[in-house]
């Protein structure tokens, strides 16, 4: 009962944390600033099954290292995978993060977008 109870307050602290950034760059298609970059991790679903990690649980990785998210958001990588249950889905979370953090989400396996050379971005929700 009491991890239960950890785990409901620590996604409602999570939810609390992540929020849209109010700003916006006209120049700038995909929510990155001069200053803040957008990173991905795999989610870990396959496909015909409804699985994989939550937006809200893989920020508090983020979060746990001291990292502000900015925004977040389910996307695809942007890759063609065979039609096949059990199959990767492409799916990954992505984070918009402030650049001094890279380095530091990256020792946590998460990449910066721009290495996706297929990745098509979409704004936060």
């Amino acid at each position: 009962m009491k991890k239960k109870y950890l785990v409901i307050v620590s996604l409602i602290i999570a939810m609390s944390f992540i929020s849209c950034n109010s700003t916006s760059d006209s120049d700038n298609d995909n929510n990155e600033t001069s200053d803040k970059t957008k990173v991905y991790k795999y989610d870990g679903s396959v496909q015909c099954e409804n699985n994989g990690t939550s937006l809200n649980e893989m920020a508090l990785e983020l979060m746990n290292s001291d990292i502000t998210v900015y925004c977040s958001q389910k996307n695809y990588d942007g890759l063609v995978y065979l039609s096949v249950c059990g199959g990767n889905s492409g799916r990954i979370n992505v984070y918009l993060i402030h650049n001094d953090d890279v380095i530091t989400s990256e020792a946590l396996e998460f990449k910066p977008v721009s290495e996706l050379t297929d990745y098509v971005d979409k704004d936060c929700d």
